[in-house]
């Protein structure tokens, strides 16, 4: 007899692993699917995202430049450099104000003629750091420096105003000799000439505070001297420094030599030189991983001769980044460089939280449906359970067990039903056996093996014969009709040839 299989395990453990299984894969599929759209989804969002704020930070650097432009274009043909003396040019301190005021951001606004002369006005407001530099009086929001040059000897002069320019205090400084026509700015604006007149200087160290930015000149269009208007690299990183785009962005405005203009942190894009100046850095110098990743990826391209826009995905400081350069023309032709790094898990947020709750309810799920998958398995494997049972039972010639109740599983049922008959079949052989070897009388004991046929057969009828002793014929030896034992002592013998 074939022993047991050891390793087999019961039919609604089977069920229950397979349920299981199936309704796990079915969620765990649900959530790649979803993670991945979602993910497509945020990829799709995140460039978009990031061009936006590309756009939308070119915009606001252009809406501080362009007025800019526009006043200093407008102040190069007026007397403020065409004047023939210093009152000429002092009368322009009106509309000197007014551009200072339409741009906060600029520091200073001045011009320089062709003799040498200077007026610069610089804005005081909000600016802490210049009140205290030039000790001006408390109620100053402008500060006048100026150099005239119209007579033999340079005349220098600090004038303070308020708001509506009204003189609050004047200072002669002989020591004052600052000469335009030496100035970076001067010397550009005089001997380039793009497209709109306007140039833009490279950062540099400005003489009359020592801050470090940039300029925007223009020469008046008789050569008669160069109207500029400084925006210091503090005031540019702070309008970066307001953009969000995430908790964890990285913004950095540099130039085509990858010097930085502007940097969240203000005070990190300034560095002293060995000779004490000041100079700003450059993107790597920053120090900031995923800037300086993306640099370096801007910079292969820019060596190639490419210095379009870029988009990247990089890894940095343990953190995948989502970044872009964006160009943006400056003045003179030569182009800013917008970057901007973003943590892939700030852009990803949403998809982030939508795959952990959906982790978080397929688990759910599947705890609340375990108790109805082992109750489904079980009355599944019920039925086949009690079978086992009637066959043990079989096994031990015991037919008093019940039969099996019936199975919503037309298998099982069929099993049940046949397992049934074949326990009947079997008990009524082992009835039958016992019926013959109790019976002595002959004719009796052929009726009950007639009966028993006939019930076996599921027929009505029946009739038994048996062959002669000399083998010739056939002689009936028992008869029954629906269940009534017929006389067969005078029946013929029937001839076998």
């Amino acid at each position: 007899m074939k022993p047991a299989n050891p390793q087999a395990k019961r039919l609604h453990v089977r069920l229950v692993t397979l349920m299981l299984g199936l309704i796990t894969a079915f969620f765990l599929s649900l959530s790649l699917v979803t993670w991945y759209m979602g993910t497509e989804r945020d990829m799709r969002d995140t460039n978009d995202k990031i061009s936006r704020v590309g756009r939308e930070l070119k915009g606001v650097l252009d809406a501080e430049l362009v007025p800019m432009k526009t006043a200093i274009r407008m102040l190069a043909e007026t007397s403020l450099v065409s004047g023939q003396t210093h009152r000429e040019r002092q009368a322009l301190l009106g509309s000197m104000a007014a551009a200072l005021a339409q741009n906060p951001t600029a520091g200073s606004i001045y011009a320089g003629t062709g003799n040498g002369s200077f007026v610069l006005m610089r804005n005081l407001k909000d600016r802490p750091k210049d009140r205290a530099t030039f000790s001006a009086p408390e109620q100053a929001v402008f500060l006048v420096q100026s150099v005239n040059r119209d007579a033999a000897s340079a005349i220098g002069r600090f004038e303070f105003f308020d708001q509506k320019l009204v003189p609050l205090q004047s200072i002669p400084k002989p020591d004052y000799q600052f000469d335009p026509r030496v100035r970076p700015w001067y010397k550009q604006a005089e001997t380039e000439s793009p497209a709109d007149g306007i140039v833009q200087t490279a950062p540099y160290v400005f003489a009359s505070n020592l801050k470090v930015g940039i300029t925007l000149a223009t020469r008046a269009s008789d050569r008669s001297g160069v109207v500029g208007i400084d925006l210091s690299l503090t005031s540019l990183s702070r309008l970066i420094a307001s953009q969000k785009v995430s908790p964890s962005a990285e913004l950095v405005l540099f130039d085509g030599a990858g010097r930085v203009l502007a940097y969240r942190d203000a005070d990190k894009i300034f560095r002293k030189d060995k000779d004490g100046t000041t100079s700003v850095v450059t993107v790597p110098e920053l120090k900031v991983s995923a800037l300086t990743g993306l640099f370096e990826q801007w910079q292969a391209r820019a060596g190639a001769g490419d210095v379009a826009d870029i988009a990247a995905r990089h890894d940095a400081g343990g953190r995948e980044w989502h970044s872009r350069i964006q160009r943006i023309e400056s003045t003179d032709g030569s182009p800013l460089f917008l970057g901007i790094a973003v943590p892939a898990e700030e852009l990803m947020a949403d998809s982030i939280r939508i795959r952990n709750t959906t982790a978080a309810l397929s688990v759910v799920l599947l705890l609340l449906m375990l108790p109805a998958v082992i109750y489904t398995s079980k009355r599944i494997s019920r039925p086949l359970f009690d079978l086992v049972k009637v066959a043990k039972a079989i096994e031990s010639f015991d037919f008093s067990a019940a039969d099996p109740a019936p199975s919503h599983i037309r298998e099982v049922d069929d099993l049940a039903v046949n397992m049934s008959k074949m326990k009947q079949t079997l008990k009524r052989f082992l009835d039958i056996s016992s019926a013959l070897s109790a019976e002595s009388n002959f004719h009796r004991l052929i009726n009950i093996i007639l009966r028993e046929m006939i019930s076996v057969s599921g027929s009505s009828s029946g009739s038994l014969a048996l062959v002669s002793p000399d083998k010739a014929g056939i002689r009936m030896v028992a008869r029954q009709i629906k269940g009534v034992e017929q006389d067969v002592e005078n029946a013929a013998s029937i001839p076998l040839a």
